[in-house]
């Protein structure tokens, strides 16, 4: 009974994030390509994409915090989908050149999306790390299935003509997540909040250890973002066939499956400070092999610790800032969505002071990942569980010597419960 109450219904949210995973896989070779097509110059590009990680960010910050707020999730993925549906519609039609703005602004409030479904599996009955191990998974697969039906659907374009544009494929998982929302409850609280002790309000006005969770995660998005723009110019310029490119993303989203489940154990035995500070060192050794020129098998190489990398950046990292902010992977999730997309400007604009594409450029992923360490490393101790396990008293007495010295809150990141 307890198993079939801890599964009961969580497969309409599962559902959501593997459709939400399977749009972003379609539209990042989709997109660029059609605003090509419509003849957009490539300024007006670069404006099309500032503006989405803006609206993206806006969006993430003040209508998830309203939904997390107000348990308005349905609310959040229900106007993210319209939005959706409605600019990715505007990019279909023949509308003018100006209309990929504000088609822009309507796909980036679909960020709402990926972060509500989170926030609605994170029920209380698994631990935070075991959430987010089995929603990278699922984003993962729906991610690659979405890549999958893009070629699809291009192929099918070229023989049987332009009603099947992948476009429309992107407008159908709109319309599938709307018919999701419906039958989503119009309120809802995943998981109960409990009493704050005085501990708990002490820590929660240290606004600088947010802020250098904050830094750690803008720079871990830096890192990554530099090596997906870079590594097919780098692998292109370094002479590996175009066709051989692709094999590398595969072989570390194959890895990162694997992956994950280690990871979420990882996490909730060390804690996320731990654990992430690990992936950190990771990142920076993935960076390393291919900064210093060990050839197509250390590039193989650096690929698989690039998979722990980016598995662990975006999973862990999310539990992390929840714990920081004391609001759970539901406010984790939100903030990190509008991180992730102001941190891509980074991992694009830096590596411009490195002439070309050589493998110097990687030398800054270096950087990026042992700086975000550092940050991990001063948000440090107060999340590390054996910190939280001598914090804990079992008399009353020691409760009060417990309000006296402040002693750090539990975080609520033990092993889930069975």
């Amino acid at each position: 009974m307890g198993i079939a109450r801890e599964t009961s219904g969580i497969g309409r949210f599962i559902l959501g994030v593997f459709n939400a995973a399977a749009f972003a896989g379609l539209s990042t070779v989709v997109l660029p390509l059609l605003l090509d097509q419509r003849g957009a110059t490539k300024p007006e590009i670069v404006i099309f994409y500032v503006l989405f990680a803006l609206a993206a960010m806006a969006a993430s910050l003040l209508g998830g915090g309203w939904c997390r707020r107000h348990g308005r999730y349905r609310t959040g993925i229900a106007l993210g989908a319209t939005l959706g549906l409605a600019g990715t519609a505007f990019l279909a039609a023949p509308t003018p050149g100006w209309a990929i703005y504000p088609a822009a602004c309507g796909i980036a409030v679909g960020s709402l999306i990926y972060p509500s479904f989170v926030a609605l599996l994170d029920n209380g009955t698994r631990s935070e790390a075991r959430v987010m191990s089995l929603v990278r998974t699922v984003f993962i697969i729906g991610y690659i299935a979405g890549l999958g039906l893009a070629s699809a659907m291009f192929l099918a374009e070229q023989t049987l003509g332009p009603l099947f544009h992948p476009i429309y494929g992107g407008m159908a998982l709109y319309g599938l997540i709307l018919l999701i929302s419906v039958t989503l409850p119009a309120v809802a609280h995943p998981k109960p909040t409990t009493p704050e002790d005085p501990a708990a309000r002490g820590r929660k006005k240290e606004w600088w250890l947010v802020a250098l969770a904050v830094a750690a995660v803008f720079l871990l998005r830096g890192a990554d973002n530099l090596r997906q723009v870079y590594l097919p110019l780098y692998a292109l310029s370094a002479g590996i066939a175009e066709s051989v490119i692709p094999s590398l993303f595969a072989l570390t989203a194959f890895v990162e499956i694997l992956v994950l489940v280690p990871l979420a154990t990882a996490a909730e035995r060390y804690g996320s400070v731990r654990t992430l500070v690990g992936v950190c060192v990771i990142g920076t050794l993935s960076f390393l092999l291919v900064a210093v020129g060990t050839g197509y098998g250390g590039l193989l190489t650096a690929q698989v610790l690039y998979a722990v990398f980016t598995a662990g950046f975006q999973s862990i990292a999310v539990v992390m800032l929840g714990q920081v902010t004391r609001a759970g992977v539901s406010g984790g999730i939100g903030a990190f969505v509008a991180i992730f997309h102001l941190g891509s400007v980074i991992g694009v604009t830096v590596p411009l002071v490195v002439p070309g594409y050589s493998a110097a450029i990687f030398w800054i992923g270096c950087g990026l990942c042992l700086l975000a360490a550092a940050a991990v490393v001063a948000v440090g101790g107060d999340l590390d569980p054996a910190h939280r396990e001598t914090a804990k008293q079992p008399s009353p007495a020691a409760h009060r010597s417990v309000e006296k010295t402040v002693s750090a809150p539990d975080w609520h990141d033990g092993p889930a419960t069975q």
